[in-house]
């Protein structure tokens, strides 16, 4: 009886598989058509498709970057039964938020489809105070990507002491020591600006972006892309790419007072775009770096920063959708301000 069971399983895997392969073969050839298409990376299986090659103690961002190293910045993989385009690349990421700007604009299927099930699931659910619920959302989704902001940029700052002193002394120069940094003040800050910039670069918040749903055929860099097609982002490549940036991995925030001094964060440079651009950028954008600079400004300005046993600090990246570190920051703060400023903080 337990040799049939097996029998049977075996037989309807091989059968799903012949399936699979009677179904790609009858798949009408884009090639053939003269149609060209993004290479893919081999290992791909029924079904998953490379699905599989995703795991594993490297984040996806190096997992998508290995795949470029080996296909080039420009290649798609099966995510499933989606189709997926894995750009990486400045001009590629151009012409997605210019040429095809509105034909990528669609987010998918996925909260449509989630809403239905929630329809479905409501008579077995506890009912939420929905009331409530919304007041929270405004400021919980962007908790996480700031937070992370702030970890990262600090970590910086306490494996690269000169930059941590040259930030202090742009604030007491530009600021003096007798009053809080205001908002009104970061615009004269040039250098924090420079530090902020840095790791929004080598450390973005969402290190793959949100895919983006060909809503009609269109091509990109040359390349077919078919409809229903999940474009996606690799911006931790893209920002150390080096045929833009020099010595890519580097903590180098002056590269942002010299030759890089025109490139922003908010969309309109595409060797940098820690929060998206086009229709769908971070709507949250503003309030995230207003409170990224003044947070870090009036760090920076009242306390002086130094880590236990004067350790460098693990800048190893932990697993997660947006990109946390792997071990937790620790830092002693010492005050550098009047006590009077400090207890009205």
């Amino acid at each position: 009886m337990v040799f049939s069971s097996h029998l049977f399983a075996i037989a309807g895997f091989l059968g799903l598989v012949l399936f699979y392969k009677l179904w790609k073969k009858g798949t009408p050839s884009h090639q053939s058509k003269g149609i060209l298409l993004a290479p893919k990376p081999p290992g791909a299986l029924p079904f998953i498709g490379h699905i599989h090659l995703l795991g594993g103690q490297r984040t996806l961002a190096q997992t998508l970057g290995d795949m470029a190293d080996k296909c080039g910045p420009i290649f798609s993989i099966r995510l499933g039964a989606f189709p997926a385009l894995i750009i990486s690349n400045r001009e590629a990421v151009k012409e997605c938020f210019t040429t095809n700007d509105r034909v990528l604009a669609r987010q998918g299927t996925l909260l449509i489809e989630l809403r239905r099930l929630g329809h479905i699931c409501r008579p077995w659910l506890p009912r939420f105070e929905q009331g409530c619920v919304g007041r929270q959302n405004l400021f919980v989704a962007g908790a996480d990507t700031t937070s992370v902001a702030l970890t990262w940029i600090l970590s910086n700052l306490m494996n690269n002491r000169h930059a941590l002193k040259t930030a202090q002394e742009e604030l007491d120069l530009k600021v003096r020591r007798d009053k809080w940094v205001q908002d009104s003040d970061i615009e004269k800050l040039v250098y924090l600006q420079a530090v902020i910039k840095e790791t929004l670069r080598l450390y973005p918040p969402g290190p793959v972006s949100f895919p983006h749903e060909a809503r009609e055929d269109c091509s990109i860099s040359r390349y077919h892309v078919q409809k229903g097609t999940r474009v996606i982002l690799n911006l931790r490549r893209l920002h150390r790419d080096p045929r833009i940036w020099s010595n890519p991995d580097e903590f180098q925030p002056k590269t942002f007072l010299t030759s890089n001094a025109n490139v922003d964060v908010l969309g309109q440079h595409f060797e940098l775009i820690p929060f998206g651009s086009g229709r769908r950028s971070c709507p949250g954008m503003t309030l995230a770096l207003q409170t990224t600079h003044l947070t870090i400004a009036r760090t920076l300005q009242g306390f002086d920063l130094t880590t236990p046993f004067m350790e460098l600090v693990d800048m190893t990246e932990g697993l997660g959708i947006t990109m946390p570190k792997a071990t937790p920051l620790d830092v002693l703060l010492s005050p550098r301000l009047p006590a009077r400023l400090l207890i009205n903080l």
